[in-house]
């Protein structure tokens, strides 16, 4: 981790703009503005980085494509959503909504991580390719 204080609000957005999200020798930079240490435990990542893609885990083996719809089209146009099946058609319960809108994606994370659906909670976070996972552990 390289912290690097910037004094100038505008410098520091530009840096935040311009840099976030660039890959440096092979590996995605994340580049923020500061957070207290303390505040960083409890304190999600911004989602500056931009997503469409959802994952959803932790939901009944009855729910289906239809439904996941139904849920988050409360936040914006969905174009597609898919519940993950074992080989014999019954639900690994989790699956991924694609988001039209970036913005709706984190809204719709925002408002349903954590969230109770039928005695279930939710976790509901922005999906990640396998190698964004291995670097966040």
């Amino acid at each position: 981790m390289l912290l690097s204080p910037i004094r100038r609000k505008d410098s520091a957005q530009f840096a935040i703009e311009k840099l976030n999200g660039i890959l440096l020798n092979g590996k995605k930079v994340f580049v923020g503005p500061f957070l207290r240490k303390q505040g960083r435990d409890n304190t999600p990542l911004p989602y500056n980085l931009k997503f469409n893609n959802v994952f959803v885990k932790n939901f009944s083996r009855t729910m289906t494509e239809d439904d996941l719809k139904k849920v988050f089209s409360e936040f914006g146009q969905i174009t597609i959503a898919v519940v993950m099946r074992e080989g014999d058609g019954k639900s690994k319960c989790f699956g991924f909504v694609n988001f039209d809108n970036s913005k709706d994606a984190a809204n719709a994370v925002d408002s349903l991580n954590g969230k109770k659906f039928v005695d279930e909670e939710w976790y509901v976070d922005k999906a990640l390719k396998k190698s964004e996972r291995e670097q966040e552990y």
